[in-house]
């Protein structure tokens, strides 16, 4: 019994000690990565923030890209930025992938145009549904023999126009499942009864409250400053933001020291709920401070850095379809 209760406050020492330690790493991360990382745009068919087309052929493509979708189904996007600041122009699609999930949510047929102006680099990223359609090598034959050659003619907008004319043949001979029905323009491509769990802080949410459990469970009061750490370190590192990270981090330590444990649990149940996670939770039942039983596990949507589930300008929006972690190409000029 002695040696327990010279043990508990080694742990307790020992277990602040390792949280202080991720929440530091965590907030030199984003303190290093956001401050250098592209914000991701709002989603649109057409973002040019290189100012490299004029507003008639932003508009001609906006035009001719609702028209193919329309028709097709399949959601294109083109963005034009004058560098990725060092971020390698693969990442920074995944990224932006990750986010706007192009392409029918049934079929997930999306591709992303990149053009880094500064840094001459072109990126094109299909995601995993049309890898078939348009493989690496062809998505890099587009860049070398329609891009390229162009980009170095200063005809930024003949090489875009002719890329997609080449995406939207290929595309046409894979003989995709055609559209179910004909959308407005307005409606193509966001659609907001997305599941939450794309949102970083409804992962936060949930999260916060199952290790506040869990270390009541384990620690009783004396956990809210480790639950504090824990869940402000995982906040400040999923959302990129150091100041979200420290205030998450007091406000998890509040509730930890003031709100009892069936609280917590009726709140995270009620977050698994209202998110159609269709988590399940055990209760303890007796008396005194009721525990955390347990739970069923936890997998969601994914989410990624940025902004998440924008809406669309130049009359777009996401299908939430496609998976970014498919293949495409990249080049320069």
């Amino acid at each position: 019994m002695v040696q327990q209760l010279q043990l508990r406050p080694n742990l307790n020492r020992f277990g602040l000690l390792i949280g202080a330690f991720f929440f530091w790493l965590s907030a030199l991360f984003c303190s290093v990565s956001a401050a250098d990382l592209l914000p991701i745009p709002e989603v649109a068919y057409v973002t040019d923030t290189a100012h490299l087309l004029t507003a008639e052929q932003k508009r001609s493509l906006e035009a001719k890209l609702a028209g193919f979708e329309e028709k097709y189904g399949s959601q294109i996007a083109v963005i034009i930025v004058p560098s990725t600041n060092g971020e390698p122009i693969e990442d920074y699609a995944h990224r932006v992938g990750d986010n706007w999930k192009l392409g029918r949510k049934d079929v997930g047929d999306g591709l992303l145009l990149i053009v880094a102006v500064n840094d001459h680099r072109i990126r094109i990223d299909v995601m995993r549904a049309l890898e078939g359609a348009i493989p690496d090598v062809a998505a890099s034959r587009i860049i070398t023999d329609v891009m390229a050659p162009n980009f170095r003619q200063n005809n930024y907008y003949q090489g875009i126009s002719q890329a997609l004319d080449k995406v939207f043949t290929l595309i046409e001979d894979a003989k995709l499942p055609a559209p179910q029905k004909k959308r407005s323009e307005a409606n193509i491509l966001y659609d907001p009864a997305e599941a939450l769990w794309d949102e970083p802080w409804v992962a936060v949410l949930f999260i916060g409250f199952v290790i506040t459990m869990m270390l009541r469970e384990l620690m009783g009061r004396k956990s809210a400053p480790l639950a504090g750490l824990a869940v402000g370190g995982l906040a400040a590192f999923i959302m990129q933001s150091l100041f979200a990270g420290i205030v998450i981090a007091l406000i998890v330590v509040v509730i930890a020291m003031c709100i009892p444990t069936a609280v917590l649990e009726a709140g995270a149940r009620r977050t698994a709920k209202m998110y159609g996670t269709d988590r399940r939770y055990r209760g303890k039942r007796g008396g005194g401070d009721d525990g955390f039983g347990g739970f069923g596990g936890f997998g969601g949507g994914g989410f990624g850095g940025g902004g998440f589930g924008g809406g669309m300008g130049g009359g777009a929006g996401s299908g939430g379809g496609g998976d970014a972690a498919g293949g495409g190409a990249s080049g320069g000029w």
